[in-house]
């Protein structure tokens, strides 16, 4: 695996596209698989036709779960859950950062835990700084999404476009404009975790993050902030 990260870093900096890292960040199950894909899917575009499509794509693609001293390569875009203040590369990426409703997202983790095992949801926890176990969370903010807002809101001296998820579509033009690039994302569908959760579980969740949904509601759905 290490060598193998050698490899790709050394294709990326002779080969990917002299445009800026780009670091798709979010609070976890808030969109940022959409907008990984759609920004990455971008920037292949950029890179010489003559090579394989899957090529180009794997060259301007990588994941940063931990960004503490990383060094982003121009012309790649990364995915996290990493918390912003973990951020202290000397050459700082453009920053996306997703959120949305807290319930949801904690639905969505128990709706991938039925759909996809315990192995990912050991992964998704790690990612994203887990202050316990699965079954605390009815009880608490135990994945820190109010910790991930704080972080990534609160951030100074990086820029950064801070969206909810549920907005996405409705600021594409401001996407492509923060990023210098013209991003297309997918048809809009709905959330589907809805139809794995039971109703009493969702309720539960609900009850549980009600305070934070009602703190998230009052964020701005699009602002860019320095």
């Amino acid at each position: 695996m290490k060598y193998r990260r050698a490899a790709r870093q050394v294709f990326q900096r002779f080969l990917a596209p002299k445009v800026p890292p780009v670091l798709i960040a979010s609070m976890g199950r808030s969109g940022s698989t959409l907008m990984y894909n759609a920004v990455r899917e971008a920037y292949a575009e950029l890179v010489p036709p003559v090579l394989p499509r899957r090529f180009r794509l794997g060259l301007v693609s990588d994941n940063a779960w931990d960004i503490h001293n990383r060094v982003f390569e121009f012309g790649v875009v990364y995915k996290t859950h990493a918390l912003g203040n973990e951020l202290k590369a000397f050459d700082k990426p453009k920053v996306i950062f997703l959120f949305g409703k807290a319930s949801d997202a904690a639905i969505s983790v128990m709706s991938c835990k039925k759909k996809y095992g315990d192995h990912w949801v050991k992964l998704h926890f790690e990612h994203l700084r887990a202050s316990g176990d699965f079954d605390e969370i009815y009880n608490r903010d135990v994945l820190r999404f109010g910790d991930q807002l704080d972080s990534w809101i609160g951030l100074s001296g990086v820029e950064r476009l801070v969206l909810n998820y549920d907005s996405i579509w409705d600021h594409q033009d401001i996407v492509s404009g923060f990023l210098g690039i013209d991003v297309d994302f997918p048809i809009r569908r709905e959330r589907s975790s809805l139809d794995h959760v039971s109703q009493a579980d969702i309720e539960r969740l609900r009850m549980c993050y009600e305070d934070l949904d009602s703190k998230i509601a009052r964020i701005p759905s699009c602002k860019l902030l320095r």
